[in-house]
């Protein structure tokens, strides 16, 4: 019988193999292919299973969401890992029931099996680093197990678009010379790049953060498409950066989104932007801080502080 260290290998292969065979070249939306990739995510998002909220241990959700971005912040790992972990996390458990002791094991499954396939390799963590966060609570044979069910529950496809693979190519779109700002021409465009990508991110983050919350209440985010989202951040930016048109055609034809469809994933998005501006004010000050303009700047330089709901329109131009 081949022992456990061999099995772990063998897995571990084989899941580099299947990366190999169904990941998508890095940094895609800078080749020539972008628009044939983009509508591949697009056919592949459509695939995606049905989010039912029916595992009993639905509670435990926002505990272990919190848990697992906080792991992948410390260990540098990127984004893409962090949305695959959460969705590998969420239809597993949708679909199972699992043990209260066995929830973290789960999770740092999750985990480990995203970061084998969207991260580079020097960057994957090692099992046993990441058991160390648990005071080495399971063995190697208990997350071999679990990710070969992990694995074998996806099918072994583990390309799974989510709201970062769309958001890291809608963003580079987000601002461009055409655009106005409160009216007028554009001041500054690298400025109003870096602003907007400060936003992007800052909504990225809300959508998880925000839908482990308040999951068990409506799923917020997981009600829309992985791309809907994404489109929705890069208008919920603009819309906070007096950037208009907000929704002009080019975006709509590059994301296949019209603003009406938008409309009510953006409204979430603003609502619980505002909600987040009120509850937590030293998250807001620090996101201030970074992107708002200096003291020397002129007074025509780009606006960058978060814009009231309440004083949002939806109609957006085209």
């Amino acid at each position: 019988m081949p022992s456990v260290e061999l099995c772990a290998r063998s897995l571990a292969a084989s899941i580099v193999k299947a990366r190999s065979s169904m990941s998508i070249t890095e940094d895609w939306w800078l080749t020539e292919y972008e628009e044939e990739i983009h509508d591949h995510l697009r056919a592949k998002e459509q695939k995606r299973a049905v989010f039912h909220a029916q595992s009993p241990q639905l509670h435990f959700r926002q505990f272990l969401v919190e848990w697992l971005i906080d792991i992948c912040k410390k260990r540098n790992l990127s984004t893409p890992v962090q949305h695959l972990a959460i969705y590998l996390l969420d239809y597993f458990m949708d679909n199972h029931s699992i043990q209260r002791e066995q929830l973290q094991l789960v999770t740092l499954g999750c985990l480990l099996v995203a970061a084998k396939f969207e991260e580079k390799d020097n960057l994957i963590p090692k099992t046993s680093e990441l058991n160390q966060t648990v005071d080495n609570m399971y063995n190697l044979h208990e997350f071999v197990q679990m990710e070969l069910a992990l694995v074998e529950f996806f099918h072994w496809d583990l390309m799974v678009p989510t709201t970062a693979h769309f958001v890291e190519y809608y963003e580079h779109y987000c601002v461009c010379t055409t655009d106005f700002h409160a009216g007028r021409p554009l001041p500054a465009l690298p400025k109003a790049r870096v602003c907007a990508q400060h936003y992007n991110d800052y909504f990225l983050d809300l959508s998880i953060r925000v839908a482990c919350k308040f999951c068990f209440v409506d799923h917020t985010f997981l009600q829309f498409p992985p791309s809907m989202v994404a489109a929705a951040i890069i208008a919920a930016t603009r819309i906070c950066l007096l950037i208009s048109p907000v929704w002009p055609r080019f975006l709509q034809k590059l994301t296949y989104y019209t603003s009406e469809e938008l409309s009510p994933c953006i409204e979430i998005m603003l609502r619980l932007l505002e909600t987040e501006e009120r509850n937590s004010t030293e998250k807001t000050s620090l996101i201030k801080k970074v992107v708002q303009p200096s003291d020397t700047e002129s007074s025509d330089s780009l606006k960058s502080s978060p814009t009231s709901v309440s004083s949002l329109s939806f109609d957006f131009d085209r």
